[in-house]
């Protein structure tokens, strides 16, 4: 059929796409026959009801990889449904990862945080370049800001706090730049925030507005 000769295609064409129709290869199959031309809301629920965030990630990525290109190479995507589902990925996968990082931070710091949860931190990621624009690709690094609201929290509570914003946004780095055997998430660059040479992966907004 044209499905098969599709995925031999694929499969001849790309070692890596071939790794991952064998990994999935069921899932794949699932998938094609039950038109589930929308895999977002799936892997959201599969990134909430892991036990290992670092794991389910890579395995997250590899299907939206392979089912991207399944998507794209038999024509039921053009560019622009592409590049939007790639970066529809990407905010899903930071927003499970500030979360996981926030509840853990919370869990051993309850006696002085003032604010229990994410939506409530001031704790925030603004992406720039292709993520920004919606238009990640196959391979693009994801290019972000992270920033925290000093005002959400009280005085005496500031320098603690600071210091965990800068340790969690590090942990998220390392969480989706890591490589292991199933791969990494993104290669993450943090460059662009106000003058990177001199200041620390998260910055309070009063400190990067002046």
């Amino acid at each position: 059929t044209g499905v098969e000769e599709l995925i031999i295609g694929i499969a001849g064409c790309s070692p890596y796409l071939k790794t991952l129709l064998i990994m999935h290869r069921n899932w794949l199959q699932e998938s094609i026959l039950n038109d589930k031309f929308d895999i977002i809301p799936e892997l959201a629920d599969e990134l909430l009801n892991t036990s290992d965030l670092f794991r389910s990630l890579r395995v997250c990525k590899s299907k939206m990889a392979l089912w991207t290109a399944f998507c794209d190479l038999s024509g039921l995507w053009d560019l622009d449904t592409v590049t939007q589902n790639l970066t529809r990925f990407a905010d899903l996968v930071l927003k499970h990862c500030m979360e996981f990082e926030f509840k853990k931070f919370i869990k051993f710091n309850k006696s002085f945080c003032s604010v229990k949860k994410l939506n409530r931190s001031g704790w925030v990621a603004i992406a720039m370049g292709k993520m920004g624009a919606f238009e990640l690709n196959y391979s693009s690094d994801i290019d972000l800001i992270f920033l925290f609201d000093d005002s959400v929290y009280r005085s005496t509570e500031f320098e603690e706090i600071r210091m965990a914003f800068i340790r969690m946004t590090r942990a998220i780095s390392k969480m989706l730049n890591e490589t292991s055997s199933l791969g990494y998430v993104f290669r993450t660059d943090f460059r662009l925030r106000p003058n990177p040479s001199v200041t620390p992966i998260c910055l309070s907004m009063d400190s990067a507005m002046r």
